[in-house]
């Protein structure tokens, strides 16, 4: 009767052994200790963390592009920031009007544009793009 039995040689190769003759080999397996296991194991998930936060921090928002989408109406936040907008030297009216791509925006009419109101008048209010327009001075009409 054969007896089969597996031999591990100094190499780590786990050999088939037929009474003194090898049938065939097997591939190459590392034995570690303990340790080394929890070691290996605790590189592994180290750089598992690292990938996954990689990946999460290159799909999340970007400062650069971050696209705030508005939670309300355009007409209601227009009406909620009038008195701040109209507070500002040289704005002479708020409306609401359309972007070149047809996107709803808030326009802020003023008399010259000037560094100062650059700076004063925002460039979004709650997600909706804000945009100066140079309407001069307004007057009412003369009734006839």
């Amino acid at each position: 009767m054969l007896s089969l039995s597996p031999v591990k040689c100094r190499e780590q190769a786990h050999l088939l052994s037929i009474g003194s003759q090898a049938a065939s080999m097997r591939s190459p397996r590392l034995i570690m200790s303990d340790h080394e296991n929890r070691l290996l194991g605790l590189g592994r998930c180290w750089v598992a963390m690292l990938l996954a936060l990689l990946l999460l921090s290159a799909c999340g928002p970007q400062e650069k592009g971050k696209e705030e989408v508005p939670s309300r109406d355009i007409n209601e936040v227009m009406n909620s920031h009038v008195d701040e907008l109209m507070s500002i030297p040289g704005v002479v009216g708020v409306a609401v009007g359309e972007l070149d791509d047809k996107t709803p925006c808030i326009l802020v009419l003023v008399v010259e544009e000037s560094g100062e109101i650059n700076r004063k008048v925002p460039k979004k209010l709650e997600g909706h793009p804000v945009r100066l327009f140079v309407s001069g001075k307004i007057v009412p009409l003369q009734g006839e």
